[in-house]
């Protein structure tokens, strides 16, 4: 079976839009399973503080840099320790402290 699945509120929403066109997907009709919606316990912010997430995004020597990172905006990391600041163009991950 396939693990990609509709929730109710989507089919119903899709298939009144292409009934609206004349059109039907068959599979709308597979009924939402229980376990197919899953929410996280807490923002990714909230669980990886600024170091981690630069190590998530560029490796695990990674550190962040507060005095390039403007609260809450792009994410300024060093690739490695007396390495220089850069940035991938990424924010800081929602639910972080700012």
């Amino acid at each position: 079976r396939n693990p990609w699945t509709w929730s109710s509120c989507s089919r119903q929403t899709m298939t009144r839009i292409l009934s609206q066109w004349g059109t039907t997907i068959p599979c709308l009709a597979d009924g939402a399973r229980e376990d197919s919606v899953q929410f996280l316990p807490r923002f990714p912010g909230q669980k990886y503080n600024l170091d981690e997430q630069c190590q998530l995004v560029l490796g695990r020597n990674a550190t962040s840099c507060p005095e390039r990172s403007p609260p809450c905006e792009i994410l300024w990391c060093k690739p490695t320790r007396g390495s220089f600041c850069r940035t991938e163009g990424l924010p800081w991950a929602d639910g972080t402290q700012c």
